[in-house]
């Protein structure tokens, strides 16, 4: 008769490392190169600002413009403007706590 081991404690640690290990890398390597950027476009009639994911290497002032890593790190990114709402907003980042309308 054929007898089925259980999986073992062993087994299950080694499919959610195995999981979760990659994970870390990718998300740890967005941290590592996203840097927030606002802009502001208008003119007379006010401004509108706008926040982008800007990426960089470390320690460097060279911007990596490449579409597939803009592409690659979108899912993480849409996840971060959820989680570090502050940081993505554009006028929080100029330093403004609020939006509020510029004076004309």
């Amino acid at each position: 008769m054929d007898e089925h081991k259980k999986p073992t404690i062993g087994f299950w640690f080694t499919v959610v490392a195995a999981a979760l290990v990659p994970l870390a890398m990718y998300v740890g390597a967005y941290l590592v190169l996203v840097e927030p950027r606002t802009y502001a476009i208008g003119g007379s009639a006010g401004y509108d600002f706008f926040t982008v994911a800007n990426y960089r290497w470390p320690g460097s002032d060279e911007t990596i413009d490449s579409e597939f890593v803009a592409t690659i790190f979108s899912p993480v990114n849409a996840l971060d403007r959820r989680v570090r709402i502050k940081t993505w907003e554009p006028l929080a980042v100029l330093g403004q706590g609020r939006k509020t309308p510029l004076p004309r």
